[in-house]
């Protein structure tokens, strides 16, 4: 005998048997990413009446675009050169709203910045 879920009425199989994906995860020569590399990697494609292969027709079309107006394209295309900028976060529980005012506040927050970057130097 199977065993009887106990997950009770939010959710799982019991509640939602619709939602069962019964053929499971796609076979590896079914799944999107599989398709694209191999008809990227295909020898030669036909790109603008040459014979190149898929990945540098890919290349093209990006830098096409890019160089249109397609700011996706162009985002796209300097990530993929420079890398994604970082972004940084500063976090502190040190400023809270102790009834500061904004200029209080603002002025806080300086102060705790100088601090961590004197730190950071090795003032």
């Amino acid at each position: 005998m199977g065993k009887v879920s106990k997950r009770g009425t939010k959710g799982g199989f019991d509640v939602n048997p619709q939602n069962i994906n019964r053929k499971g995860r796609p076979k590896k020569e079914e799944s999107m990413t599989y398709i694209i590399r191999k008809v990227a990697s295909e020898e030669e494609v036909l790109f603008k009446g040459k014979k190149i292969s898929g990945k540098e027709a890919v290349a093209r079309k990006l830098i096409e675009m890019a160089l249109g107006d397609n700011f996706l394209a162009l985002q796209y295309f300097c990530n993929r050169l420079d890398g994604t900028p970082s972004q940084h976060v500063v976090q502190t529980d040190d400023v809270e709203d102790l009834g500061l005012t904004p200029e209080q506040r603002k002025e806080r927050i300086l102060e705790l910045m100088r601090d961590r970057l004197d730190r950071s130097r090795g003032d």
